[in-house]
């Protein structure tokens, strides 16, 4: 459910928003008249119900093949053939203006160009008007109801429906659920995110876009629900700051990168550790999981006594190093495979971002900087580009085959911490140490939207809807970015 006075999304059980912190009385909700059900574009009564398979004319509407049966209880005066939408004589006048209220009622679908008559729909149709029928055919109740007694509630896909004195449960078409219950407007905070006791480096969406994983200062990495910040699983393995996180491709497993020299993968849903890399000899920075599920590359934070810093591709089950990558000469910041796991990018503190072969370690391409610092990094769904923060204050995307520069993004005012190209390919999302997010057309680099954070932005994450974000630093805020 939804906060009735800021839209946030809340537990279904919320007392309060814990947003705006208002009281969540549900009898302030409003319960939308559905329209009326239809049998080939007429109300339902007593004498038009259809015969079905040769059956004989029935109570209600018949089901239809392919469609649930759903059981109500009949009302009074149900089996008598009354016309559902006519009163009783002692009403007088009302039945006339009742119609004339139902002719000269209109509504237009968004997808329609010309309005519709609810009572009198052509047999085309709108969006609405299939989903009308839809709807009638999912229902199976008495006739003898009155537009006043048809009410319907939404929760998510599922309604109630009163029908006279029965009560019957349907699925709603999703075209029918947008118009009663559209989605809620772009930067709505759907959950704020507090079990850090210190500000999280780093943060990863899991593959089915139902959780988020954060690693942190505090020594703890979390993963949680993203819409009410339930079931959080705390992993206590590292003994200093947790810098980096990535979710296995099925979700079972996550890996997290520590100042303590460790690559640590442990169990989603119980927290317990099922694997400790140790091929890196000091503080490593960042993670990425091969999407096919059988590699893990993570590179170093600084060198220690003229040493190069290495990234390093291992396979996850076993800790068997693949390739150590030597070329950079700074810390390494940032590291991420391609979707196809065929290269790496890798970004350092020298402003070098270097596109490199992931079986061979050879050199695909390079940009530097001139000594801005290259932090988080993220490939176009495409893998023909590579998007990356600088401490230019700005956000460039740079040509993964020749490492050449196509724009470059100067909407922030400090230090550009980390950027996520989003799965559909359209908008990058950055965050900064200006406290804000930006969203920007991918292809252009125009600006499309900013949402305000609590905090320095250290990481950005998309969920694979595309639809929400997760971003933030001392807190971790997940909102609505379509």
């Amino acid at each position: 459910m939804f906060c009735l006075y800021c839209g946030t999304r809340l537990p279904n059980d919320a007392a309060f928003c814990n947003v705006c912190g208002k009281r969540q009385n549900r009898q302030e909700e409003i319960v939308l008249p559905l329209p009326i059900p239809l049998i080939n574009g007429k109300p339902i009564s007593g004498n038009n119900v259809p015969m079905v398979h040769g059956s004989p004319p029935t109570t209600g509407v018949p089901s239809v093949p392919g469609t649930p049966s759903v059981q109500s209880t009949p009302t009074p005066g149900a089996m008598s053939g009354q016309n559902p939408f006519q009163t009783s004589a002692s009403s007088g006048a009302r039945p006339a203006q009742t119609a004339s209220r139902r002719q000269s009622t209109q509504f237009t679908h968004p997808n329609a160009n010309a309005s519709t008559s609810r009572t009198q729909p052509s047999q085309q149709g709108t969006g609405l008007h299939h989903a009308q029928r839809s709807v009638s055919r999912g229902i199976k109740a008495a006739p003898h109801m009155s537009r006043r007694t048809f009410m319907l509630t939404v929760a998510g896909g599922a309604a109630v429906v009163v029908v006279g004195g029965g009560i019957v449960a349907l699925n709603i078409p999703k075209k029918l659920q947008q118009i009663i219950s559209p989605p809620p407007p772009l930067g709505t905070t759907i959950y704020i995110y507090h079990g850090h006791t210190k500000g999280a480096r780093a943060l990863a969406w899991s593959p089915d876009g139902n959780r988020v994983a954060t690693a942190s200062d505090d020594y703890t990495a979390q993963a949680w629900d993203a819409t009410t910040g339930n079931n959080a699983v705390i992993y206590h393995g590292h003994s200093s700051y947790v810098e980096g996180v990535a979710w296995s491709p099925d979700g079972q497993q996550i890996a997290t990168s520590s100042a303590d020299g460790t690559v640590q993968i442990w169990d989603s849903t119980t927290g317990s550790t099922t694997y400790i890399y140790r091929g890196h000899t000091r503080w490593v920075n960042r993670v990425s999981w091969s999407s096919d599920g059988k590699y893990i590359v993570s590179g170093e934070q600084s060198s220690i006594g003229g040493q190069p810093v290495t990234a390093q591709v291992w396979e996850a089950s076993t800790g068997n190093t693949l390739v150590t990558y030597r070329r950079h000469t700074n810390g390494i910041y940032a590291v991420a495979f391609s979707h196809d796991n065929t290269q790496v990018a890798s970004a350092d503190y020298d402003g070098s971002l270097q596109i490199w072969n992931a079986s061979t370690g050879n050199t695909i391409a390079t940009y530097n900087s001139g000594g801005a610092y290259l932090f988080g990094l993220s490939w176009s769904p495409d893998d023909a580009h590579v998007a990356v923060g600088t401490s230019n204050n700005t956000a460039l995307v740079i040509d993964a085959r020749s490492g050449a520069v196509q724009f470059t993004y100067s909407g922030h005012s400090a230090w550009v911490k980390d950027v996520a190209w989003s799965p559909d390919g359209s908008r990058i999302a950055s965050g900064s140490d200006d406290t804000m997010v930006h969203l920007w057309d991918s292809a252009t680099g125009s600006h499309l939207y900013t949402y305000a954070g609590i905090g320095h932005i250290n990481g950005v994450g998309w969920a694979s809807d595309s639809q929400r974000l997760a971003s933030g630093g001392d807190a971790i805020q997940v909102w609505e970015a379509k």
